[in-house]
């Protein structure tokens, strides 16, 4: 186990390390191999206060995370899910000590780190005024004063965000290899680590989109939205309906055009329930469901159930197991 526990803390923190790129360590945190070793390296890492450092005090925040985690009863068949949310809160924390720490004139410039718990939705206001809704499982980091340059924060899950109008300023969210850039107005962010897309969409004034460290950008007019498949690299940008999509701010489960599959994954991150997933067969077909605030899950899987066909069943207290026969 020591040999992963260095390897994990040797990559997060060696900044000569240019070999080996974020996504590549990404992916090597988030493979199945040796998936316990690497659980117990982040624990250990919390939990070893020599390793401790200013440098990589979020790294520990993130590893909080991963142990809280550990003492709630789960499946190993899910451990991997939060690995992937675990993975881009730390690859987070470490690129906002790069961009702010690291720069002497903002040395003493503090972070903030909001965590939204699953089933669990917050409101933030920043310090320029900006107010920022974050979904269940969310993560955003900002400083706590924004300074003289842009106003940068990052994200790892969902938010919704009303910015103050500053020209001089910029707004600039950043996620998983995205940056959205806003100079006043209202959007939606969707990033989840455990999702193959990145979805930006504007509901009141203008944004562009963009990836890092790629000249190519995307100007969204209202009700527009920005999606990029991160397995098959597609982009598109659709007008879609933005009471869908800001229906989690109410409390509210929307899905149009959603998989089995991908349901699964927002319900798993709304109910903090592991699901087992079994299929005979490739499920390809889409849904449309909404489900009001406070409807119970077995009332949402008996809809479900109702409407897909072949699916089944079966609820505990921890685990719901679905098979589509």
């Amino acid at each position: 186990m020591n040999k992963y526990r260095n390897k994990v803390f040797e990559l997060f923190t060696n900044k000569e390390n240019t070999k080996i790129s974020v996504s590549d360590f990404h992916r090597w945190l988030i493979s199945e191999e040796n998936k316990t070793e690497k659980e117990n390296a982040l624990y250990h890492l919390w939990n070893e206060p020599n390793n401790i450092t200013e440098e990589n005090s979020r790294i520990a925040y993130a590893s909080h995370l991963v142990r809280k985690e550990k003492t709630q009863k789960r499946t190993k068949q899910f451990t991997i899910w939060r690995y992937a949310v675990a993975a881009a809160i730390i690859l987070c924390c470490i690129t906002v000590y790069s961009l702010l720490g690291n720069k002497h004139e903002n040395s003493d410039l503090n972070i903030v780190e909001h965590y939204s718990k699953i089933g669990e939705i917050n409101k933030i206001r920043l310090p320029d005024g900006t107010v920022v809704e974050t979904n269940s499982n969310s993560i955003l980091i900002y400083p706590k004063e924004f300074g003289n340059g842009n106003r940068t924060v990052y994200l790892s899950g969902e938010a919704n965000f009303k910015v103050v109008k500053n020209a001089n300023k910029p707004f600039i969210v950043k996620s998983n290899g995205f940056a959205v850039t806003a100079l006043g107005t209202e959007f939606n962010v969707s990033s989840y680590p455990n999702d193959n897309q990145f979805k930006a969409t504007l509901i009141s004034g203008s944004i562009k989109v963009g990836q890092e460290n790629i000249n190519s950008e995307q100007v969204l007019k209202i009700n527009e939205q920005f999606s990029y498949n991160r397995e098959t690299k597609e982009q598109s940008k659709t007008t879609i309906d933005v009471d869908d999509e800001t229906a989690w701010q109410r409390g509210e489960l929307a899905f149009r055009g959603a998989t089995i599959q991908e349901i699964i994954k927002v319900l798993e991150r709304n109910y903090n329930i592991a699901f087992h997933y079994k299929s005979n067969k490739a499920i390809e077909d889409k849904y449309n469901f909404r489900f009001k605030k406070d409807t119970s899950l077995k009332n949402v899987l008996e809809v479900i159930k109702n409407v897909a066909d072949n699916f089944e069943y079966k609820l505990t207290d921890e685990v719901c197991y679905i098979n589509i026969k």
